[in-house]
């Protein structure tokens, strides 16, 4: 299969399997998990990896991803920054009123015993320790008052809370220190036992009130101020993000990281482009160990097991952090490995696989070693890796459907899991955005839209008319083959592209019927329609393939499908390279779209004007000579006049002009096309409208300092303005009277 072929197809794929790997993060796993249970009544344990799995990739291969099926196998942040500058109040999904943030509360101690405090409410003593990390303005970071408090902190002359389960400072700060670290918000959001009866099982953001109505009661509160802070909320559920200390496993990435440098820096390892070894740097000079254990739904599970000795007490209440753990890439292996440590017979070991899965970008290394073989049979890939940047642009995918697939999700938004208020909101903003529904474009379509936007960078404003606009020219696409297959008749049998030395214009060909040339002529038609399918392939599959397989073949022995089918190089088809022709055919073209978008312009739909094409340049005046039955042909004309210049020979005045490029005008002659005076009356209409939208955006480029759209604005009132003076001419000429336009 063509290595190239498949690398540019997953390309085409990278922007539509975004939700693939988004669907195995953490904080989505628990709204996914939430919706499941909703619909289908079904925990997310019980929901085998094989189900869920299928349906993802129903989901692929309906947007046309071209993988090899062959090696399925399962790889296995969400998080948004908001800046609060006081106090906010904010919605909190489970919570019926919005929760004030960006507040520091402050309160007082009554008893002191030395250096210990006594807690307000559960009576334990609380040691007083200093450090230089505490700022007393602001404390060691956001405090909440639901947290823990293991210490008290002085600093000069401020006092902070010490919450080590619940902040990431704090736990550096008691690492130090040696303190304990006491965990009270479960991972259900609500209070553990810790906080005492009177909290345990509360939402945190109610014990949080009741927390501070008590200190209030005991005549402890000391008011409160508000206290900037960057806020992290779940860009999914909207719920605010809570930091929990969770047993993890963790890579020493110190000597990982110093290789990787080397490598880059010995030239073994190229970056392309080379400005991103300088982002390399950065990361791995500051780099620190890698917790690369995820508590996700699915993925590759850590080959950690736990070891408890049948009989042996000691080792089965140990926590899980501080018990006998060995690693191995089967039961089989790990079990051995712990007999030989413990001294034990391997019937006498019981081992239980951890749970957790690697996180996701550990994995992706893995990946493409296990997916080819390793650790026994490898195959290793042609080429470099290619890593693409991913467009995080998703949420309208889906959108390009039928009207009806449009109420189906509109239906499924209504009975989401999601907080009403984001609901109301979302179908407002989909009410607005597509008031009368959707177009129906195709996957293609879609995915040759999205393609297109890579070029211009990362960052995708998605326009459903740019959608609309890919479906259009999947139409041409289409009518391409049909005019192929009319021409090339029955019983045709085709030669290879390799085969063929095509220079010639098809239709003139076609069209005159030459039989000492048609033959070639098919053969490069067929030749050309098939490279420019293959070229297409990665990026509209569906149409391809269907068009492609619709195209005669060779033999039995051709390739079943366009997937597999050679992808186009220059290596196979240098033969076709012609420079100085293709130089040249581009001047044609463009005389074509001119002549074409001024039939277009006046309505042309079938008339066949005569056309005058003046260019005093020796050399282009050559090739338009050249192709003097092609232009005719592909511009539609009645007849076609080449001009070195327009002394002794000008156009008549009927004509309306186009330029096509600096050294060629075109004349298109109307007489007799067109009615003058009904031309001139949709012309003064058009330049009234021209001239009041140039002075309306005038005024706002002044502000913008955009002077894009007033050029185009100009340039289409000067087509306007020159039309009209031919059309007053004509007017003229046949002794009409029309209102002369300002």
């Amino acid at each position: 299969m063509n290595l190239q072929g498949l690398f540019l197809r997953s390309i085409a794929l990278s922007p539509l399997i975004v939700e693939v790997s988004e669907v195995n993060a953490g904080n989505l796993t628990a709204v996914v998990e939430r919706k499941i249970w909703k619909e289908q009544r079904v925990r997310r344990r019980e929901l085998t990896r094989e189900k869920k799995g299928n349906e993802i990739f129903q989901q692929l291969k309906v947007m046309g991803a071209s993988l090899d099926w062959d090696r399925v196998c399962f790889t296995m942040d969400s998080v948004e920054n908001r800046q609060l500058v006081g106090r906010t109040e904010l919605s909190v999904p489970g919570i019926p009123d919005k929760v004030p943030f960006g507040v520091l509360e402050m309160f007082a101690y009554k008893h002191l015993h030395g250096k210990r405090l006594c807690h307000p409410f559960t009576g334990c003593l609380i040691p007083v320790i200093t450090d230089p990390l505490v700022d007393q303005e602001m404390g060691t970071g956001e405090k909440k008052m639901h947290e823990s408090i293991i210490a008290i902190s002085f600093h000069l002359a401020g006092a902070v809370k010490v919450t080590p389960a619940h902040s990431y400072a704090d736990y550096e700060l008691a690492c130090e220190h040696s303190l304990p670290f006491i965990s009270v918000i479960a991972e259900d959001g609500t209070m553990t036992t810790e906080c005492g009866e009177w909290l345990q099982g509360l939402n945190r953001f109610v014990a949080r009130e009741k927390v501070l109505a008590a200190l209030k009661e005991k005549g402890l509160h000391r008011g409160a101020k508000e206290n900037p802070l960057v806020l992290p909320l779940c860009s999914r559920s909207g719920d605010v993000i809570e930091i929990l200390l969770k047993n993890q496993w963790f890579v020493r990435c110190e000597t990982m990281a110093h290789k990787a440098l080397e490598a880059v820096e010995s030239g073994c390892l190229k970056l392309a482009p080379k400005f991103y070894e300088k982002n390399w740097r950065t990361w791995l000079l500051s780099t620190s160990d890698w917790c690369i254990s995820r508590q996700l739904w699915w993925g590759h599970q850590i080959p950690a097991y736990r070891v408890t000795v049948s009989g042996s007490p000691d080792l089965g209440k140990q926590e899980e952090s501080d018990g006998f753990w060995v690693i191995g890439r089967t039961e089989t292996e790990a079990r051995k490995k712990a007999a030989s440590m413990l001294g034990k017979s391997e019937e006498d070991l019981e081992l239980v696989r951890d749970a957790d899965v690697l996180d996701t970008w550990f994995s992706s290394g893995l990946f493409p070693f296990a997916a080819l073989g390793w650790p026994h049979n490898v195959s290793k890939p042609g080429g470099g890796d290619r890593i693409a940047n991913p467009l995080l642009f998703l949420a309208r995918c889906r959108s390009f459907q039928t009207e009806r697939q449009r109420k189906i999700l509109q239906k499924k938004l209504q009975n989401s899991n999601l907080d009403p208020r984001e609901v109301a909101i979302a179908m407002e903003g989909q009410r607005r955005d597509f008031p009368e529904g959707i177009p129906e474009c195709g996957t293609d379509a879609l995915r040759f839209a999205l393609c297109s936007y890579c070029a211009q960078g990362n960052g995708i404003n998605l326009d459903v008319a740019t959608v609309e606009n890919a479906s259009r020219f999947c139409n041409k696409v289409w009518n391409a083959l049909k005019f192929t297959l009319a021409a090339l008749g029955e019983g045709f049998n085709p030669l290879a592209p390799e085969e063929v030395t095509g220079n010639e214009s098809i239709k003139p060909i076609l069209k005159s019927g030459d039989p000492s040339q048609l033959l070639a002529t098919h053969q490069t038609l067929h030749s050309c329609v098939d490279l420019a399918l293959r070229l297409l392939s990665p990026f509209m599959p569906f149409l391809t393939e269907e068009l492609w397989q619709r195209l005669p073949k060779r033999d039995s022995k051709s390739p079943p499908s366009i997937c597999v089918a050679r992808y186009p190089s220059k290596e196979h088809l240098a033969h076709w390279c012609h420079p100085e022709e293709e130089a040249n055919f581009l001047l044609v073209q463009e005389v074509i779209r001119v002549v074409r978008s001024l039939r277009a312009t006046y309505q042309l739909t079938k008339a066949r004007p005569t056309v005058y094409l003046i260019c005093p340049e020796a050399v282009p005046l050559g090739a338009y000579e050249n192709y003097r039955e092609a232009l005719q042909t592909l511009s539609l004309a009645g007849s076609l006049r080449l001009l070195p210049d327009s002394e002794g020979a000008e156009p008549p005045a009927s004509c309306v002009v186009g330029r096509a490029n600096s050294h060629t005008d075109i004349y298109v002659d109307l007489q007799g096309l067109v009615d003058p005076q009904k031309e001139l009356l949709k012309l003064t209409s058009r330049q009234q409208k021209l001239d009041q939208q140039l002075a309306d955006v005038t005024v706002r480029v002044e502000r913008t300092r955009d002077q894009e759209q007033i050029s185009l604005l100009r340039s289409e009132l000067e087509k306007v303005k020159q039309a009209i003076t031919t059309f007053q001419k004509m007017a003229r000429k046949q002794k009409l009277s029309p209102e002369r336009s300002e």
